[in-house]
């Protein structure tokens, strides 16, 4: 197996990168804590529209004046996916090979638009299409994925992703020097 955890050997160039991965993610996972106690203080849930009904007055009942907002469902996850391989001229094949995914298993993605993959899959697939984070962040969403600053593996994939390291050998290498979910076809 590729990933010795010997540590007198480098087993890829990612490796480099451990220190530099290790402090990305204690540097991030402590800001979301912030993060998140500040959302919890808000007044209004997210997806919530308050109408401008309270302008005159400043008591008002949450329930009186603001609603939840319901969006019109977007595309799936698998409309999604075979968009980004049409918009990036890529073969079906090219992209699952990269993603280290089994041919069946892209096989029940595209004949199924409702199929909700893994997140390890999921961003297996990201990689795969050389996404920024941004738009592996709305390829992740449309799973009901997302990577957080409060999952040590979300953080590791965001700083490979921020720095264009999109090989999943090397990545699975790294991940498993660091005790993380491995990504691709170590995913059943």
């Amino acid at each position: 197996m590729l990933f010795k955890k010997d540590k007198s050997t480098k087993t890829s160039s990612y490796t480099e990168f451990l220190d530099d991965i290790r402090k990305y993610i204690d540097d991030n996972y402590v800001g979301e804590q912030i993060k998140r106690t500040f959302l919890a203080s808000a007044p209004f849930p997210p997806n919530t529209f308050c109408g401008s009904a309270r302008k005159e007055s400043s008591h008002y009942a949450e329930a009186d004046y603001c609603m939840p907002f319901i969006p019109e469902p977007d595309e799936t996850f698998s409309e999604a996916l075979f968009r980004l391989i049409d918009e990036k001229k890529l073969t079906d094949s090219k992209v699952y090979n990269k993603a280290q995914i089994d041919r069946r298993l892209f096989s029940k993605i595209r004949s199924n638009t409702d199929y909700k993959p893994k997140k390890q899959t999921a961003i297996a697939l990201a990689l795969a299409l050389e996404l920024d984070l941004n738009e592996t962040q709305e390829l992740l969403e449309r799973a009901g994925y997302t990577l957080s600053n409060n999952i040590k593996f979300d953080l590791a994939i965001k700083f490979f992703i921020e720095h264009k390291m999109y090989d999943i050998t090397e990545i699975n290498n790294v991940l498993y020097e660091l005790d993380l979910s491995l990504i691709g076809n170590s995913v059943k």
